[in-house]
């Protein structure tokens, strides 16, 4: 057997590691898009997949008495939430 180079050696080229980078986002992008289209959409399990692709934050700047006693209660009930998604006991 024998093997034979053809071609030649070339030089680093930044422009195509750029253009080669950003594509790779793009297309990263585009497939992000399509995907959450589909699942608010299409997707039979929608209403579902809703409460789980956004999530609203609380004002973590409470103004009164009342605001702080609910956002320490959301802040304990989200804690709880998670331990029990992570498989520890709540």
């Amino acid at each position: 057997l024998i093997f034979e180079q053809s071609g030649g050696l070339t030089s680093f080229d930044f422009f195509t590691l750029l253009l080669t980078f950003v594509s790779g986002l793009a297309l990263v992008s585009i497939s992000k898009s399509i995907t959450n289209t589909f699942l608010l959409y299409l997707a039979p399990r929608r209403n579902e997949y809703r409460l789980f692709l956004r999530s609203q934050t609380p004002d973590f700047a409470p103004a009164n008495q009342a605001e702080r006693r609910a956002l320490a209660d959301l802040v304990a009930s989200k804690r709880r939430k998670r331990a029990i998604c992570d498989g520890q006991p709540a």
